[in-house]
C-alpha cells in the first residue's frame, strides 16, 4: 500500500495513532498529502468534515491543506452529496447482485465490496452531517502588529483558545486606511498554518489593521 493510501485509511479510520507514525516517518512529499484522492478529497478534508480535531491539528501541522476543487461551501456540499448518492447507488445494486448470486464465490466477493460501498456511505454522510452543522470558530488569540520596516507590518497571532472550536484551516488578513475598514486596502489567506505570522509589503501609509479568520 502506498503512502498516500495508507493516510487516507488511518484519517478514514479515525486511527490517530497511526496518523502520528505516517507523519513521523515520512514527510508531505512523501505521503502526497496534498494530492486529492478519486473523490477530489485530502486527508484535511476527511478529518475537518468528520470532527476529528487532533488528527485535523495534526495535518494541519504537517502542512497539510483543503482540496483545491471546491471553491465555494455551496460547491463542497453538493460534491458530498454527490458521494453519498453513489455509495448508496453502489451498495444497492451490490446487495441485488448477491441476492441473485447465492452462496458463489463471486457472492462472496461481492459482500466484500458490498460492506465497503455500505461503509463509504455512512463515511459521506458523516461527512456532509459535520460540513452542513459546522460551527463558525472563535476569533484568533494575541493578535499583534508590529512595524517591520517603512512600508512593511507583521502580523502575529495565536489559535483560537476555545477547546470545542471549529478547526480553523485557514485565516484572512485585511488592512485598510479606514478607522471602519469599509474600503479596504489589502488582503491575504494564509493557509500555511505552521507559522502564525504574515507580512503585509509594499505599503505607503496604513492607519489600522486587523485580522479576520476563515474557515469552511
Amino acid at each position: 500500500m502506498q503512502g498516500s493510501d495508507c493516510i487516507f485509511e488511518a484519517v478514514e479510520q479515525q486511527d490517530l495513532d497511526t496518523v502520528q507514525i505516517l507523519l513521523y516517518q515520512f514527510s508531505a512529499e512523501e505521503l502526497d498529502l496534498n494530492t486529492p484522492n478519486s473523490q477530489g478529497l485530502t486527508p484535511l478534508d476527511i478529518a475537518v468534515m468528520t470532527n476529528n480535531t487532533p488528527i485535523a491539528k495534526l495535518l494541519l501541522k504537517a502542512g497539510g491543506k483543503e482540496s483545491p476543487h471546491f471553491v465555494s461551501a455551496e460547491s463542497r456540499d453538493a460534491h458530498l452529496s454527490a458521494l453519498v448518492e453513489e455509495a448508496e447507488r453502489r451498495a444497492a445494486d451490490l446487495a441485488a447482485q448477491a441476492q441473485r448470486d447465492g452462496l458463489s464465490l463471486e457472492a462472496c466477493h461481492k459482500d466484500k465490496q458490498l460492506r465497503t460501498w455500505e461503509w463509504r456511505s455512512k463515511l459521506y454522510k458523516r461527512m456532509r452531517t459535520g460540513f452542513q452543522h459546522a460551527r463558525t470558530p472563535e476569533a484568533p488569540t494575541m493578535v499583534r502588529l508590529s512595524v517591520s520596516s517603512s512600508t512593511t507590518l507583521t502580523v502575529t497571532f495565536q489559535e483560537p483558545q476555545c477547546l470545542n472550536s471549529t478547526v480553523v484551516t485557514k485565516y484572512r488578513v485585511e488592512w485598510s486606511c479606514l478607522k471602519d475598514f469599509s474600503l479596504l486596502a489589502g488582503e491575504m489567506v494564509l493557509d500555511n498554518l505552521q507559522s502564525l505570522k504574515c507580512t503585509i509589503s509594499s505599503l505607503s501609509t496604513v492607519t489600522t489593521a486587523s485580522s479576520s479568520f476563515l474557515s469552511h
